[in-house]
């Protein structure tokens, strides 16, 4: 035995390092490198959550939910009242961290739209896009603007979706979206969401000689001090119209305020006051227009636009409230994803009857169970 130990000591003990430095490592990053030694840093306008009328309690089981339960999450920022009451990075995620939009995108396109609109770049929503795209007039139809602003189609990503990459890789990218829009009803095209998301980016580049990142940049993001354009181009990052946008998550929540502010940024008119109500309020039978869907917490109501991975924002403007989330998932995510959990235990942290049910509702089951 001792000989055998002399033979072979040196390819036993490199065995023995093989296998115990990868578990050292697995077992410091799952016990020590989780969320909670992240980033917690509020950047803009900060204050505390009791301050703005969040109870401290409710907001950690939130923070807790988001740390323990959504694996995908890269960051969270919360604004009640105007001030940043929650600012928190996961995972790789951090400050600087930029995720893409996917179907969130919507929302950007149509500011983007009213911005062109006020400058006259766009007659308005009847507008036909057979204007912008007269080569392709029998695919066009009597499609308009207003059309491409209210489309609804599900939400699906990824591998999930064939058509979205059949449209990605498509030599005929114009005539090819313009028929998946005018078919999206019967039967609902996935795709058409980013169809209409193209077609209002290169209708924006058509009005404007500026490709829409350059004129996003220009009227929207450089303003309320948003650098995208710069950086993604320094790094070299994928920058196509049938991608979309990449944004911090604190960009996220930036936008998302600036509109419940009625297209207004610290004084400054960003998006037409008008326009920036009508695509974030119910408008007639219509509904929400297409990019935001109401949702009911208990009584309260939101309206919420999401990107398939896990991109969210939330508005709440009976209380002042907004909620933005960036995550990083290369797999569709479910409807019954978590996030609405969470989404849930953060109003009740924000408005005191939803707390309170909640609280009412937890004491009658401590005396059940008792």
């Amino acid at each position: 035995m001792k000989e055998f130990l002399r033979k072979y000591r040196d390819p036993l003990i490199f065995l023995g390092l093989l296998i115990a430095v990868p578990s050292f490592i697995y077992f410091i990053s799952m016990n020590f490198g989780d969320q909670r030694v992240h980033i917690e840093k509020k950047q803009w306008n900060p204050a505390e959550p009791a301050d703005q009328g969040i109870d401290p309690q409710h907001l950690k089981k939130a923070a807790e939910y988001i740390e323990t339960r959504l694996p995908m999450a890269h960051g969270m920022v919360i604004i009640k009242n105007g001030r940043t009451v929650h600012e928190k990075y996961y995972w790789k995620g951090g400050p600087q961290q930029k995720d893409y939009l996917h179907s969130l995108n919507r929302v950007v396109l149509h500011g983007l739209v009213g911005i062109a609109m006020e400058k006259q770049l766009l007659s308005g929503v009847d507008q036909p896009l057979a204007d912008f795209f007269p080569a392709h007039a029998d695919a066009a139809g009597s499609l308009t603007i207003g059309d491409l602003l209210q489309l609804r189609a599900p939400l699906i990503w990824g591998r999930g979706a064939p058509a979205y990459w059949e449209l990605f890789f498509s030599g005929d990218r114009v005539g090819d979206s313009l028929r998946a829009v005018s078919a999206a009803g019967e039967p609902p095209n996935p795709a058409a969401n980013f169809a209409a998301n193209f077609l209002l980016a290169d209708l924006v580049r058509q009005a404007s000689a500026m490709d829409v990142f350059e004129f996003a940049d220009s009227f929207l993001f450089t303003p309320m001090g948003i650098d995208t354009l710069s950086e993604s181009r320094k790094k070299g990052d994928l920058m196509d119209p049938f991608i979309g946008f990449q944004l911090r998550t604190l960009d996220l929540a930036k936008f998302g305020y600036m509109l419940m502010s009625r297209g207004s940024w610290e004084g400054r008119s960003i998006i037409p006051a008008g326009w920036a109500a009508q695509i974030t309020e119910i408008s007639g039978e219509e509904g929400f227009w297409s990019g935001w869907e109401p949702v009911l917490f208990g009584t309260r109501r939101v309206i919420m636009s999401l990107g398939e991975g896990g991109q969210y924002i939330l508005l709440c403007p009976a209380l002042d409230l907004l909620v933005a989330v960036s995550s990083k998932s290369l797999f569709p995510l479910s409807e019954n994803s978590g996030y609405s959990h969470l989404f849930r235990l953060i109003l009740e942290a924000a408005d005191e009857q939803l707390g309170k049910v909640r609280s009412d509702r937890s004491g009658r089951e401590a005396l059940l169970r008792a």
